[in-house]
């Protein structure tokens, strides 16, 4: 397994407007973000990371933690794994929504 943090996202310009592309956790597999409303496909989709971010994290501590403990060695790595890898993309992702944002109010906080 690769456990290898990704690069960040790579601003991209196409016909009709931009586009970024997430490079992956995985070698070769690349999330791409094009076209109108990319903004909002964006932060739909980092958000919906974000989301099952905290369910997991809600299922490994607190309550669930002993539960998850009672998991081989393996099974826990893999779970921190995709924890880390579900971060890693949230990560990726808050600079173009924050992009977008900037682009939508003209440059104003």
């Amino acid at each position: 397994m690769n456990k290898a943090t990704p690069p960040k996202a790579i601003p991209t310009k196409q016909k009709g407007g931009h586009a970024y592309t997430v490079p992956g956790i995985h070698p070769g597999v690349n999330l791409a973000i094009t076209g109108e409303g990319y903004g909002a496909v964006a932060r739909d989709y980092c958000n919906m990371r974000a989301t099952q971010l905290c369910a997991l994290l809600n299922v490994i501590s607190g309550e669930g933690h002993n539960n998850f403990m009672l998991y081989g060695d393996e099974i826990q790595d893999d779970v921190m794994w995709l924890a880390r890898s579900l971060a890693e993309e949230i990560k990726s992702l808050i600079p173009i929504v924050a992009d977008e944002g900037e682009r939508s109010t003209g440059g104003a906080a």
